[in-house]
């Protein structure tokens, strides 16, 4: 019985780890992506970038606001 416990204890860890490595794959591969999206919009819209990274961070940015909800209705 102790042979299946660490069998199935062995092989759950493999597919665990098997896991792991897909999505950090994954993972890296969106970055290559979203890096490739931010250079084509670039090249699209001179000075416009969406990787908020590679801005000044003592530049604060203006927040953005939502309009006024309406209000509530009369009863």
């Amino acid at each position: 019985m102790a042979g299946t416990a660490d069998a199935a204890k062995n092989a759950l860890s493999s597919i665990f780890d098997k896991a792991k490595d897909v999505v950090g794959t994954a993972a890296e591969a969106t970055k290559g992506y979203a890096s490739q999206a931010q250079q084509a919009i670039g090249k699209v819209i001179p000075g416009m970038s969406v990787d908020h990274s590679a801005q000044d961070p003592s530049v604060v940015q203006p927040a953005e606001t939502a309009a006024p909800a309406p209000p509530p209705p009369q009863q």
